[in-house]
């Protein structure tokens, strides 16, 4: 398939896992971020920062995930994507890096990133 350049959306869909501590043992739940798409040079900037001003995880989650699907309430109904619901995402302890981990993820294929 030829890559169209101009032809790239402004967001994104990427599957984020994450692994949550219960009682006993570690439960993997997953949703689908929407990302916003950022330049190259936007992404060397934040791992930058991330570096050398220590950027929280949870800043660069907050700069770069627009919407998600497959989040649910209690009741299994599909959550609406809000930033009062992002916030409480991001201030679960370690959410916040597995957000950022998938959003790498997306552009590296997979290969393990040392700062964003």
């Amino acid at each position: 398939m030829a890559f169209i350049l101009d032809d790239l959306d402004d967001t994104f869909d990427w599957k984020v896992k994450l692994p949550i501590p219960t009682k006993s043992k570690r439960e993997t739940h997953t949703f689908t971020a929407t990302f916003k798409r950022i330049t190259q040079d936007r992404f060397e900037e934040l791992g930058r920062l991330q570096r050398e001003e220590n950027l929280s995880n949870t800043e660069i989650a907050k700069e770069i995930m627009v919407g998600w699907s497959g989040m649910q309430d209690k009741e299994g109904n599909e959550l609406p994507f809000t930033e009062s619901k992002l916030d409480k995402l991001l201030n679960v302890v370690g959410l916040a890096a597995f957000v950022v981990d998938a959003f790498s993820e997306a552009y590296t294929g997979g290969l393990k990133r040392k700062n964003f």
